[in-house]
């Protein structure tokens, strides 16, 4: 059991640290988990053994609400763009019924959408016998290679504010930027304000609608996903799109100009956005 010091009134006083799952240095125990999403949707895998030595990051949940989902999404996040650096990440419900858990999972799956693998534990609330798992905490996180925990997270009240704790573990073995909690909190914010600006152009009728076929680059653009050579082939189609139409230049600069500040796409496609914004206002 973790002993963490408290400082009370002057005086040092001893508490217990939750205490849930595998250690550091301990195997990382294979187990069974029913998987909602993916090429493995509604079979029964051992997700551990499969990975082998790779480097992984196993979160349980307890439970489900508006905080786990404030910790899943820059966890997500991280996870997709360290995937191809060989990151392996589960997600397992604990629930009572799997059936139901199931269910559950794939509306969350969908909400966050997850593209890691997720799953429902086929052992209940209790989760997988040999890891002894804490039903007393919201999230177990374990960051393992090589078949060993490297770091392990028990966490009661989990948010936002946990993911550096997390990601900056997972990133020791397989590298990449770890955004501290002022930055994840900015992008919260700035992912509320599109939301509400989306909001309230939905309410207000548009003068004219974007042209389709604009919209499909767009969203083809701003994939984070895309490697160099697809942002520049986007690129290269917006700019056949407009040629030498005014209309259709200045509707592709105010595009970038609203997409920009919200940091869409990866970075290499952020500057290659900012080049054709200064290219559509000549």
């Amino acid at each position: 059991m973790k002993i963490i010091p408290l400082i009370l009134s002057g005086a040092v006083l001893l508490a217990q640290a939750p205490f849930s799952g595998p250690q550091p240095g301990e195997p990382l125990p294979p187990f069974q988990a029913l998987m909602v999403n993916g090429a493995d949707a509604g079979r029964e895998i051992d997700f551990v053994s499969r990975q082998g030595a790779a480097p992984m990051l196993v979160v349980f949940l307890h439970q489900i609400d508006r905080n786990v989902g404030a910790l899943m999404q820059p966890l997500e996040r991280f996870a997709q763009d360290r995937a191809a650096a060989g990151l392996r990440t589960l997600y397992v419900y604990l629930a009572a019924d799997k059936v139901e858990g199931e269910r559950r999972m794939q509306a969350v799956a969908k909400s966050l959408r997850l593209q890691s693998a997720v799953g429902v534990s086929v052992d209940g609330v209790e989760g997988p016998g040999a890891y002894g798992l804490n039903k007393q905490v919201a999230v177990t996180a374990l960051v393992a290679r090589e078949g060993k925990v490297t770091a392990n997270f028990a966490i009661i009240q989990p948010g936002m504010v946990d993911a550096p704790r997390i990601l900056g573990e997972a990133a020791k073995h397989v590298g990449g930027k770890v955004m501290t909690v002022a930055e994840l909190e900015a992008e919260r914010d700035r992912q509320r304000t599109e939301g509400e600006r989306m909001r309230t152009g939905m309410a207000k009728p548009a003068a004219e609608p974007d042209p389709p076929e604009l919209v499909s680059l767009l969203r083809s653009l701003i994939q984070r996903t895309n490697t160099p050579e697809q942002v520049d082939q986007v690129v290269g189609q917006i700019r056949e799109w407009t040629s030498a139409d005014a209309k259709r230049r200045t509707v592709v600069a105010k595009k970038m100009e609203v997409i920009l500040p919200l940091k869409y796409g990866t970075e290499y496609a952020q500057s290659r956005m900012a080049v054709l914004k200064a290219e559509m206002e000549k």
